[in-house]
């Protein structure tokens, strides 16, 4: 079992409701996992400022997207090895059936990092054991919820916007 085999068995969850459902989803395949004390300590990180910085992030994209025509499509990702340090590409392609599109890179935005997310990744671990995937899992899955929240009281944007974490195999992409 990978983390991508628990976030994506449907498919590109993120497109399939609200972002308080793909993580209720998240939930309950980790619960089934993880024990008591790592899903409370995952569930008690305050993301709250991490989602102010977030909507900063892409409001600053998007005025930055829409003041070079060359710009197709935004990229977020977050890297788990480095203190959840985040960034938007502003990719200059895009290809729903090929996620490529995500290297195109024009430029980039920084984004927040989140140190208490890195710290129950290193405390939990990535792989190696069911319950290390399943808190990698529930992880991610709070950030993608986040990030969507954000995604939405920053007023969307008009181009396609994927998200993912560094190194990870497929994009999701929110609903515009």
């Amino acid at each position: 079992m990978t983390v991508e085999d628990l976030l994506y068995e449907e498919g590109h969850l993120l497109r399939d409701g609200a972002p308080d459902d793909y993580l209720e989803r998240a939930r309950h395949a980790c619960g089934e996992i993880l024990p008591r004390d790592a899903m409370e300590a995952i569930e008690a990180v305050d993301l709250g400022a991490y989602e102010d910085d977030l909507v900063e992030m892409i409001r600053e994209a998007k005025r930055r997207a829409g003041e070079d025509a060359r710009v197709r499509a935004l990229y977020w990702e977050f890297d788990l090895d480095n203190d959840w340090n985040s960034a938007v590409d502003l990719c200059g392609e895009f290809d729903p059936e090929d996620d490529e599109w995500a290297a195109a890179s024009l430029g980039w935005i920084d984004g927040p990092s989140c140190p208490a997310l890195t710290e129950l990744f290193e405390r939990f671990g990535f792989a190696g054991s069911p319950e290390a995937v399943a808190s990698t899992t529930l992880l991610v899955a709070r950030t993608f919820s986040t990030f969507r929240r954000a995604y939405d009281r920053a007023a969307r944007s008009e181009l396609p916007f994927g998200i993912a974490y560094h190194d990870g195999s497929v994009v999701m992409m929110p609903r515009a």
